[in-house]
């Protein structure tokens, strides 16, 4: 039995929503809501303390938190900056929003659930690129289980409303897993344990590498289920309109046929625009080398 849990987080200005129960802010700007089954996380606003959390973890993020501790000096944060802006200027505009949904989902979602690790670098210098294979991997140390999460961003789909779009991207992100997982290559999983010795130290990095191993369908049966974190981010106009979150919990059900995941966190993202971020990256640069310079001078 596949176990369902439903997050929704809408990048919005400040809206009603009478169906939440619960409520809490655990970052600055973020509203976080809770009923049932049903979470949902608002980003009211691209605040100081979000930017903030860019700048404390943005290296962390993108080359691995253990890189980092290692040699903190060689993935500064002005050179973090600079690798992202190479690797984002030239991009597609589609590849561009789904380099801005991977890094949010980097970003907020070991904030609200503390007990999933990032095992995974968010970029890939060589080839001035994202990562290949598996969009994030995650380990949980409570539970020794590992959780793979697809994410699959865009705007608002023509002739379809944003509810309709967004569960279509979630249905994107669920097959896009479900083809990884039936695959006979086993190169996913390579780059997988690949990138864990940049992210987790030593007992955590072991033992996620030990699965990652058994995990692998050319290793082992094709038809296991896995933990997966499927992740939709919608780039639409938040003051227009908003995602259902009722609507976002029926499409769930579809997740419950088949035996390929064995528990399931289903997230969705409303943001505006992905240009916000970008430009507050490329102020970030100019501002660090404006500091670098007077320091050298």
């Amino acid at each position: 039995m596949c176990c369902i849990k439903v997050l929704c987080l809408l990048y919005c200005g400040l809206v009603s929503i009478n169906y939440l129960m619960v409520y809490f802010s655990l970052i600055k700007g973020i509203q976080y809501y809770n009923k049932n089954d049903v979470k949902v996380l608002i980003i009211e606003d691209f605040d100081v303390e979000l930017q903030g959390l860019i700048r404390g973890n943005l290296s962390a993020i993108a080359f691995g938190a253990k890189q980092v501790e290692e040699d903190p000096d060689y993935s500064s944060y002005i050179y973090t900056l600079k690798e992202f802006e190479m690797v984002y200027r030239n991009k597609p505009r589609n590849t561009k929003k789904g380099m801005m949904g991977e890094l949010l989902a980097h970003l907020i979602i070991p904030k609200y659930f503390t007990n999933l690790e990032t095992s995974s670098p968010y970029l890939n210098t060589e080839e001035r690129s994202i990562r290949k294979g598996f969009d994030i991997v995650y380990f949980n140390s409570t539970d020794n289980s590992v959780w793979y999460s697809e994410v699959k961003s865009g705007h608002q789909h023509k002739d379809k409303s944003i509810d309709q779009t967004n569960g279509q991207l979630l249905k994107n992100a669920r097959n896009g897993l479900i083809e990884m997982f039936g695959s006979s290559y086993s190169n996913r999983w390579d780059n997988a344990i690949t990138n864990s010795h940049a992210v987790l130290h030593d007992n955590k990095g072991k033992k996620i590498r030990e699965i990652l191993r058994k995990e692998n369908p050319v290793k082992t049966s094709k038809d296991i289920g896995r933990c997966v974190i499927l992740v939709s981010v919608l780039f639409h106009d938040v003051l227009s309109d908003v995602l259902d979150v009722d609507y976002l919990q029926e499409r769930s059900t579809f997740l419950k046929e088949g035996d390929e995941f064995k528990e399931t966190i289903l997230l969705s993202f409303q943001k505006s625009s992905f240009e916000k971020i970008a430009n507050f990256v490329e102020a970030e640069i100019a501002l660090e080398l404006s500091k670098y310079e007077e320091e050298n001078q």
